[in-house]
């Protein structure tokens, strides 16, 4: 099962920052566990959601000719609960440092935020079925797909 935590790319300015958007749907699995009663989006898939909005802006960024791979999360601070029927909106911004501070927002208050640090692999030396340059060109699409109005 894929996990797409991105619905709607609203701002993309390469190297500088991005805007996201994750409407939270009651029917999204995770919802009925997560609690019976008082739904609420898992932490660790916000931060899921930072990570694949961050991913997105630094392939952007590099022209898609690399594939960024989280490194680290720091200082993750929550805020307020994210619920069904909300809208998430992400903004990533590349810092001084070359580090990614992420934010997300609920009705115009922060609800989560967090910095990332990722890594550029090399590229694999042997890739006979070009995963490495299917997952960029998929990157790519994903992107068009997202400035059009959102994920299918």
């Amino acid at each position: 099962m894929t996990f797409v935590f991105l619905d709607r790319l609203l701002e993309l300015e390469p190297g500088a920052r991005a805007r996201f958007v994750k409407c939270c749907a009651l029917s999204e699995d995770y919802f009925m566990q997560h609690f019976p009663g008082f739904p609420v989006m898992p932490g660790a898939l916000v931060m899921e959601t930072f990570i694949q909005a961050a991913t997105v802006f630094l392939a952007a960024s590099n022209g898609f000719t690399r594939w960024p791979v989280v490194h680290d999360i720091a200082r993750a601070r929550f805020r307020r609960f994210v619920r069904p029927g909300d809208r998430l909106e992400v903004r990533v911004r590349r810092t001084d440092d070359g580090r990614i501070e992420a934010v997300g927002e609920v009705d115009g208050q922060c609800a989560v935020s967090a910095e990332l640090g990722f890594l550029f692999p090399e590229p694999p030396a042997d890739d006979p079925l070009r995963l490495y340059d299917r997952s960029l060109d998929a990157a790519r699409a994903f992107v068009g797909v997202l400035a059009q109005g959102g994920a299918a």
